[in-house]
């Protein structure tokens, strides 16, 4: 956490709106990006890249607005990146369990364990980010 303007901002939570913000101008000037486990686990839901782009850009914005809202509604702003970060996490464990990428490439499982875990604990910091971040704000006024 960082300290910015009489605002304590979660810097797992800008990392992760750096992250979105990345992979939508990706998907959009590369499509091959798609298979790549952590956004796969997302295209599976949403499967027109540019929807998958713009959804991912809109997530980003609101959690920007959600670091800097002093508003009891803050977690509403938060929830669509979450959700997002949880997706992810979701197909790096599958691939994990499966011992495989999403785009078929079979690998061992420690392999995938070692590669892959780092969105697990992401989405697990992410979510502990936001909860200690919509505490301070609904019970301090700010952030």
């Amino acid at each position: 956490m960082i300290q910015y303007k009489q605002a304590t901002i979660s810097l797992l939570v800008l990392y992760v709106i750096m992250l979105h913000f990345t992979w939508a101008v990706v998907i959009i000037f590369d499509q091959s990006s798609i298979k790549a486990t952590a956004v796969d686990a997302l295209y599976y839901y949403i499967s027109d890249p540019m929807i998958l782009s713009s959804v991912l850009v809109i997530a980003a914005i609101l959690a920007m607005f959600g670091l800097t809202t002093r508003s009891m509604w803050v977690l509403l702003l938060l929830i669509p990146q979450q959700t997002l970060v949880l997706m992810s996490a979701s197909g790096a464990l599958e691939a994990i369990w499966l011992g495989q990428f999403a785009d078929g490439e079979i690998r061992p499982v420690g392999f995938l364990l070692v590669d892959q875990v780092h969105s697990v604990y992401a989405a697990m910091g992410h979510t502990v980010a936001i909860i200690i971040h919509a505490h301070r704000v609904i019970t301090n006024g700010h952030g």
